[in-house]
């Protein structure tokens, strides 16, 4: 079967497997705005009047760019030279949050219990802008001071109002992506599946796979949109395998 002119629909999920064993790290499926680009450098050869007899061309180069509609965690971490690490029971991670309370009784309940001397102050709100600024103190709550006591707070005898209250937790559940100064991304495998239709016959769907053995994500630029509709951005440079004779930056395989 020979396969000529299709309709590319969309990029159905783009896979990334570490090298050294072949065991997923990212695997990305609401990609959009793909792009497939190469390009190399020219050289050209001229006559002694400075026409120009041909172009030699070298160092060939395949870069893939696209946005994941939805933030992905794990890419995000590839992005960053590092792992993500996943809490458990036994490796807690420290995670910010905060509150803002409306005073019960004179005391605030918090959702969860704050890490031992996280909760350094409160802050008393009105109109949302703050008002007055309280202190951890000690043994009983008295003017511009405060307690803690597990998930409660008390405040000083007839405080009432709203506060603000930021504070850690040690979480069981949550995951932590760290970007840290002197890490860089690895190299990986990729895999590209794109969704093909035949261009007379709109049923007749083809799978495309792009295949590269040495896919680095480009650090150079890491942009990751903090609203609902920018999406995470992604740049791969395909490379050659430098200890193989395989020269292929990257292929193409068409199959129904």
């Amino acid at each position: 079967m020979n396969i000529s002119e299709l309709v590319l629909e969309k990029i159905d999920s783009l896979v990334l497997n570490n090298i050294e064993d072949d065991s997923l790290a990212v695997r990305l499926t609401n990609v959009k705005d793909g792009n497939l680009q190469t390009s190399s450098e020219g050289q050209s050869v001229t006559d002694n009047i400075g026409s120009t007899i041909m172009t030699l061309y070298n160092a060939k180069t395949g870069v893939l760019t696209g946005t994941n509609a939805l933030f992905n965690a794990d890419l995000g971490a590839a992005q960053f030279g590092d792992e993500k690490t996943v809490a458990t029971e036994d490796a807690l991670i420290a995670t910010p949050t905060y509150e803002i309370i409306d005073a019960v009784d004179g005391k605030l309940n918090l959702d969860k219990k704050p890490a031992s001397d996280s909760v350094k102050y409160v802050y008393k709100l009105v109109n949302n802008g703050i008002a007055e600024k309280l202190t951890l103190g000690t043994g009983q709550a008295v003017d511009k001071t405060f307690t803690v006591n597990e998930k409660e707070i008390t405040l000083p005898s007839g405080s009432t109002g709203s506060y603000f209250v930021e504070y850690e937790y040690e979480s069981a559940t949550a995951n932590k992506l760290s970007n840290k100064s002197d890490k860089f991304p690895g190299v990986y495998k990729a895999r590209v599946y794109v969704i093909m239709r035949d261009a007379c016959n709109k049923n007749k769907i083809y799978t495309g796979v792009i295949v590269s053995n040495r896919a680095e994500i480009d650090p150079s630029t890491v942009e990751i949109g903090l609203n609902a509709e920018a999406g995470h951005a992604f740049t791969i440079n395909f490379n050659k395998e430098y200890c193989s004779k395989n020269t292929d930056l990257f292929s193409i395989i068409i199959d129904e």
